[in-house]
C-alpha cells in the first residue's frame, strides 16, 4: 500500500503513513450481518405433586357420658353432726341443747347462794356487859377489808353480791347448754374462785381487831366459797 501524499510504501494494515503521517485508505471491511434472533424457550409447567397425607393421627372422640341415677341424701344417725368437727359439749334432749342440772351445777349454786345470803348475816359480834352487838356487811356504814382499803362503806357486801351473782348467772347459762356453754362455764369458775380470797381477807381483817369476834355470816361466806371451789372440780 502506497501513501497518496508522499508515495511512501506502507505495510498492509497500517492506517497512517510512516513518513508524512497522512491517513491511508483502507479497504472497506464487509459488514457482518446481524445474528438471527433466537426463539423464546417454550414454557414448561412444573410437575404437579400429589397431595400428601398428614403426619398426625387425630384422636378419637371422647365417649358419650353415661347417665347416672341421682343418689339419695345421706342419712345421719341420731345425735350425729355432718360437720367435720364434733361439738365441744354433749347433745342433750329438750330444746336446742336442754337444761341439765348436773351435780357440779347444783353444788355451785348452793355455794354461791350461801355466799350471797352471808352478806345479810352478822359478820362480827361484840360482847359488852349487858349488850350483844352484831353487824352484817350490809348494815349501813360498815367497812371491812375492801371498804377499809378504799374508804367506801358497804363495799365488801357489794363485792360479794356482785361476784357471787355473776358466777351464779353464768353457771345457769352453762347448765342450759348451747354454743356459749363452755365459755360460760369458765367465767363461772373464775368468778366463783374469787370468793375464797375474799373470804380469807375478811376473816383476817376481823381477827386482827380487838374486842370483836367472827359472826356466823363469815362462816357461811367461807363455806359457800369452799363449795364453789369444789364444784369447779366436779364433772359437768
Amino acid at each position: 500500500m502506497f501513501c497518496v501524499q508522499c508515495g511512501h510504501q506502507a505495510a498492509d494494515g497500517v492506517r497512517f503513513c510512516g513518513r508524512c503521517g497522512a491517513a491511508l485508505a483502507t479497504a472497506a471491511t464487509p459488514a457482518t450481518p446481524p445474528a438471527a434472533p433466537q426463539p423464546a424457550p417454550a414454557y414448561t409447567p412444573p410437575p404437579v405433586q400429589p397431595p400428601t397425607q398428614p403426619s398426625y393421627v387425630p384422636a378419637p372422640p371422647p365417649p358419650a357420658p353415661q347417665y347416672q341415677a341421682p343418689q339419695p341424701p345421706m342419712q345421719y344417725p341420731p345425735q350425729a353432726t355432718p360437720y367435720p368437727y364434733p361439738y365441744p359439749y354433749p347433745q342433750r334432749a329438750g330444746g336446742a341443747q336442754g337444761f341439765r342440772l348436773s351435780p357440779a351445777v347444783i353444788v355451785a349454786l348452793i355455794g354461791l347462794g350461801a355466799a350471797m345470803v352471808s352478806v345479810f348475816m352478822p359478820w362480827v359480834t361484840a360482847s359488852i356487859p349487858g349488850y350483844d352487838l352484831s353487824a352484817s356487811a350490809w348494815k349501813k356504814g360498815m367497812r371491812f377489808r375492801l371498804g377499809d382499803w378504799l374508804s367506801k362503806d358497804n363495799l365488801d357486801a357489794y363485792a360479794v353480791l356482785g361476784v357471787a351473782g355473776l358466777a351464779a348467772a353464768f353457771t345457769l347459762m352453762s347448765a342450759a347448754g348451747g354454743l356459749f356453754a363452755p365459755v360460760a362455764r369458765k367465767i363461772a369458775g373464775s368468778a366463783g374462785g374469787l370468793l375464797i380470797p375474799i373470804a380469807i381477807m375478811e376473816i383476817q381483817f376481823v381477827l386482827s381487831k380487838d374486842g370483836i369476834d367472827m359472826g356466823y355470816g363469815l362462816y357461811l361466806l367461807a363455806g359457800g366459797a369452799v363449795l364453789t371451789a369444789i364444784a369447779n372440780m366436779l364433772p359437768r
